[in-house]
């Protein structure tokens, strides 16, 4: 009796292993072929991605890519923050004989660049550096904590979301440039007024108004020299802070020259504002990104090491060098204890927006404002946007939320087909677009049917 028993449950469970060690087998078919084509490098960030945006069901195309660091400044002689040096930054691996000049860039840069992965999310683009990559050598749990960052953003549309808040704050800071063009103006119509007083004082004395009338002449004329200065640079500021800037001509340079002291504070507070707000971003690409991680079955306590020592992010060294001396960052340790959760996080970047921070205006009215002070709303937004140890402590606490075995459990039922993402590797730019539509593993890759991989003549009946 025993002995039939035993025979029945082996029978039971022998078709089970067999179709899942077929369906492991039928998915291989894609990879193998992925594998022969794509360099080694982006074949393991397309594995890593391709795991976890089918398991995490995200629906949208995802390009991935490996790219090298560029020595923009010291070999090509253009700043690291053009447009040009960004466009160099997405190119494949240059050869040396096809151009030497960005070779040498990226051979350089490669040598003393700095970790870094980034995120398109307008186009689904992710890519993860070389310096990144040696970084993570022999780390795959943290290989997935930084894709499933960068998918993070991009699923989160953070691109879109950081310019509505750019222009947000283009309009708030506007506001404040335009109060300090008015102070200026105020002060030279006063300097003006107190020439034209003096002038008919003169006259009615009978003594002679050459000094106030050569006085007035001057600020004319060297209000006439200032225009192409004050035009030049309000091209190079957001539209709205731009056009607030513009509202200089007339000043005489010195007059000038005070405003723009009193806007270098106003910009500061847009810099340090929308740094933060970047800084949240990162914060919630952090949390939802290791929920990513352990619903793909990764072992998500490998980020919390990651997001403080490799992904140092540059926002908290922005906020930092922008606040002024004696003023230690809002956002160190506001939750190294209990950390702020992912509802938490996304209702404070909602909270700090134009609308809780305009300038109020009445207030302004009777005194003078402290434009060197960072104003109160600034240093709140800063407060509810955590730096990197809050961070850490904060993914931390969120671990203890999450059933990892769960959503692993979950993530691994995603995988129980013989079907897999569609994939295209492009050759030219070194990239693969792992696609939102699912294949058999034979197709997966396939170049006949063009890049969106649909035979048109089976979908039309001939």
């Amino acid at each position: 009796m025993k002995k039939a028993i035993l025979l029945s449950l082996l029978f039971a469970v022998l078709p089970t292993n067999i179709c899942a060690q077929t369906v492991k087998e039928k998915r291989a078919e894609s990879y193998r072929e992925a594998k022969e084509v794509m360099p080694p490098d982006l074949y393991l960030v397309f594995r890593v991605a391709d795991r976890i945006i089918t398991t995490n069901d995200i629906k949208r195309p995802i390009r991935v890519a490996v790219r090298n660091n560029v020595d923009c400044e010291g070999i090509l002689g253009i700043a690291s923050n053009s447009q040009k040096c960004q466009s160099i930054g997405l190119l494949p691996k240059i050869d040396k004989a096809s151009n030497f000049d960005i070779w040498a860039a990226q051979v350089v840069g490669t040598m003393k660049g700095q970790a870094n992965a980034a995120a398109y999310s307008d186009f689904g683009t992710i890519f993860l550096n070389t310096a990144m990559l040696k970084e993570l050598t022999g780390k795959v749990d943290q290989v997935a904590c930084v894709v499933a960052h960068e998918l993070a953003h991009v699923t989160q549309n953070h691109s879109a979301k950081e310019r509505e808040k750019a222009k947000e704050l283009d309009k708030k800071t506007a506001l404040k440039v335009s109060e300090s063009v008015r102070s200026a103006k105020n002060s030279q119509n006063s300097y003006i007024a107190a020439m034209a007083i003096m002038g008919g004082i003169n006259a009615g004395l009978g003594n002679s108004t050459y000094s106030t009338d050569s006085a007035l002449n001057n600020l004319r004329v060297s209000a006439m020299l200032t225009r192409p200065r004050i035009a030049k640079a309000a091209l190079d500021l957001q539209p709205a802070i731009g056009q607030a800037f513009n509202e200089m001509q007339g000043l005489a340079e010195n007059f000038a020259n005070k405003a723009i002291e009193r806007i270098q504070y106003n910009l500061r507070d847009y810099s340090l504002e929308l740094a933060g707000f970047n800084r949240a971003q990162e914060y919630e690409a952090d949390l939802l990104g290791t929920k990513y991680v352990a619903t793909a079955g990764f072992n998500p306590k490998g980020c919390i090491k990651l997001w403080t020592e490799t992904m140092n992010h540059s926002e908290d060294k922005l906020i930092e060098k922008l606040l002024p001396e004696g003023i230690e960052d809002p956002g160190k340790g506001s939750s190294s204890e209990s950390g702020l959760s992912l509802e938490e996080i996304r209702k404070a970047a909602m909270n700090a927006t134009m609308s809780n921070s305009r300038l109020d205006e009445d207030k302004e009215k009777d005194k003078e404002p402290d434009y060197k002070k960072v104003p109160d709303d600034v240093l709140e937004a800063l407060k509810s946007h955590p730096d990197n140890l809050s961070r850490a402590a904060a993914i931390k606490k969120y671990l203890t939320t999450l059933n990892s075995r769960s959503l692993a459990a979950r993530g691994k039922s995603k995988l129980n087909t013989v079907f897999v993402r569609n994939w295209s590797y492009d050759e030219d730019s070194e990239s693969t677009v792992i696609s939102d539509s699912f294949t058999s593993p034979g197709k997966a890759g396939s170049k006949e049917n063009g890049i969106t991989g649909i035979d048109v003549d089976a979908s039309l009946g001939f």
